[in-house]
């Protein structure tokens, strides 16, 4: 008897570390709370908000950053040495110009007094007076933090950091580390060397899951540093996230690539991988066929992300090696691939890519770039669209093809048959600026697959510089929307569609008032200089519907049609909003609208109990060309 096949089982979600909680003012609600304490602040309140009882500081010093200094930093240490207790600590020093190594030292020895710290991240972005000898006493300091399991750390752009050779030495003995992020971008004195430090004490730190390594732009690291790190991370055997950025690398080549590849397919238990690569312009074809090649060792891969953006030697016939890569990954989720600007590719390439994808049964999340690849044509998002509307597990979808002049109407309408099919999108991001040649008749295909995605909570549309659009099309769209009935935000861009009137901005406000979910909405109709009044009056009126709203980003610069009249619908509108939180309007260049109308929708506005943000911009010609 033959023995029956076991069904595929649905691989597990990864799990994604929650995004620390940035940036957020102190507010009533978390006074009282002893245990995580959340500040936003300039040094000259910091005595007096931090007490012994709190375990995890989030530190951002806001405002003018030539207000913090090594002072700020001797002060923050003094507090540090009190705090038994903590656990985490993130500093953002971002800027800070007067920031030196002196600093950095005394911050340091208030940080050794942390026994219990387990995560420190650390953002000295463009601190142009940190030096090696800074970067050695950080080093120093996470030495003796022999509790630590994540380390996060910024040093890019402006610093004076020249090797990393004696910070590398300093965490050999961090045995418990799990996580490293490591940010050098723009450091372009560090050398295939330092790596080669880095590499090695890396390799003995055996507990590690989560690397994270950037140096962009440092323009001295070769092919053979992506050897030594394909081999020093091949050893780290429970590796499950690798994040590897190298963007404008020049010196890098399809051999480096090759070689680190090598390194990576021993990674049987690696479940994400970035690899950032664009505009290293001599890592092309031979470099992305051997990763592909490479693809199917990592069986437990599911997250990829690709960026060959601006790399000209990629062809049509990588593209099939890396889809004949990718149908082997049973187990992939997400997959992000940008070759943007890639000037050899061609419809056959984007056919033999897209024709392996339905064989990923559990894929969730697809993001494609193809802006600037001007041998692509409808052809190519037809042969595409055939294969997303077969992938029933998608989840989120992310196009862009901007820029792609011979991308059709053809395209857009087999792309919106697609959507039909996909009724469990939740996400749908579209580009496609200046693909001159798409129509009304594209907008009405495309809306066609749109009204059929009842599940969806997010969309952009990015349909900028298309002349050839006008008020029929926005009818489409809003025909579209009326069947979204779960959209929570969504982002339309007609920037520069120089046929629209205020009547194309009437008939899709009767597909925006429907959205009665919606709690953000972006529009922009920069340049639409036959916007009137009347159609600002019908969003108006579409608006006033929406009582979940709690954002509003409207863009009308250089539509001169409209006088105070549309502010004053605007304003009308807002009062009804009793959950809208901010709200922005940039009429720049509009020379109808006066200050009277500027002020009275200020007093308008300001009467508003939610609205904790406001943002009116109006400036004139004059002064918009003077700024730019």
């Amino acid at each position: 008897m033959k023995s029956k096949k076991a069904p595929q089982r649905a691989p597990k979600k990864i799990k994604e570390e929650s995004p620390p909680e940035y940036f957020v003012e102190r507010t009533k609600r978390n006074v009282n709370r002893n245990d995580n304490f959340v500040i936003n602040l300039t040094s000259s309140t910091l005595s007096s908000q931090l007490t012994k009882r709190i375990d995890v500081i989030y530190l951002r010093f806001k405002g003018d950053p030539s207000e913090t200094s090594d002072e700020t930093l001797i002060m923050l240490a003094r507090i540090l040495k009190r705090l038994k207790r903590v656990r985490k600590v993130e500093i953002d020093c971002d800027q800070c110009e007067n920031v030196t190594d002196e600093g950095l030292r005394h911050l340091g020895k208030g940080l050794e007094s942390l026994s219990a710290l387990q995560s420190v991240s650390l953002s000295f972005w463009g601190c142009a007076q940190i030096t090696e000898t800074g970067l050695k006493t950080i080093g120093e300091t996470l030495e003796r933090l022999r509790s630590l399991q994540s380390i996060k750390l910024y040093f890019s752009y402006w610093n004076k950091i020249t090797g990393l050779k004696t910070f590398s030495q300093s965490l050999k003995r961090l045995n418990s580390l799990k996580s490293i992020l490591l940010d050098f971008c723009g450091c372009d004195k560090i050398k295939d060397t330092d790596l080669k430090h880095l590499g090695q004490t890396l390799q003995g730190l055996n507990s590690l899951q989560s690397i994270d390594l950037r140096f962009a732009g440092c323009n001295n690291i070769t092919d053979l540093c992506l050897k030594r790190l394909g081999e020093d991370l091949k050893r780290l055997e429970y590796l499950r996230f690798i994040r590897l950025n190298f963007k404008t690398c020049k010196k890098l080549t399809s051999n480096g690539l090759k070689d680190l590849s090598e390194g990576l397919k021993e990674l049987g238990l690696l479940q994400s991988l970035t690899l950032d690569f664009a505009v290293c312009n001599k890592v092309g074809g031979p470099g992305l066929k051997s990763l592909s090649r490479d693809l199917p060792s990592m069986k437990s891969l599911q997250s990829l992300t690709i960026n060959l953006n601006s790399c000209k030697l990629v062809r049509k016939c990588s593209l099939r090696v890396l889809g004949e890569g990718l149908k082997k990954l049973d187990s992939l989720q997400s997959l992000s691939l940008n070759f943007g600007d890639c000037p050899l590719l061609t419809d056959t390439g984007l056919k033999n890519l897209s024709k392996w994808l339905k064989n990923l049964n559990f894929l969730r999340s697809i993001r494609f770039v193809f802006s600037e690849c001007e041998k692509l044509t409808g052809v190519g998002l037809t042969h595409l669209s055939e294969i997303l509307g077969k992938i029933d597990s998608l989840r989120s979808i992310d196009l862009d093809f901007k820029e792609c002049n011979e991308v059709t109407d053809k395209g857009l309408k087999d792309l919106g048959e697609a959507l039909k099919k996909l009724n469990s999108l939740e996400k749908l991001n579209l580009e496609f600026n200046s693909c001159t040649k798409i129509t009304d008749k594209g907008l009405e295909g495309l809306s066609k697959g749109l009204e059929k995605l009842g599940s969806l909570e997010s969309m952009i549309l990015a349909l900028r510089y298309l002349d050839k659009i006008s008020d029929k099309g926005l009818e489409s769209i809003g025909k579209g929307l009326q069947g979204l009935k779960s959209l929570k935000s969504i982002d339309i861009n007609f920037g520069y569609c120089s046929e629209i009137t205020g009547t194309g901005l009437k008939n899709l406000s009767k597909g925006i008032q429907c959205l009665k979910s919606l709690q953000s909405i972006d529009l922009d109709f920069i340049i639409c200089n036959k916007m009137t009044d009347a159609g600002v009056k019908s969003l108006s009126e579409a608006l006033k519907s929406l009582s979940s709203l709690k954002a509003i980003n409207l863009y009308f610069s250089f539509c001169d049609k409209l006088t105070d009249k549309s502010f004053k619908d605007l304003g009308d509108a807002v009062k009804r909003l009793d959950c809208l939180e901010k709200i922005n309007l940039t009429f720049n260049s509009c020379p109808k609208i006066t200050d009277d109308g500027v002020e009275n929708l200020y007093k308008t506005l300001k009467l508003s109990s939610s609205l904790q943000e406001i943002n009116i911009s109006r400036q004139s010609p004059q002064t918009f060309f003077l700024m730019f």
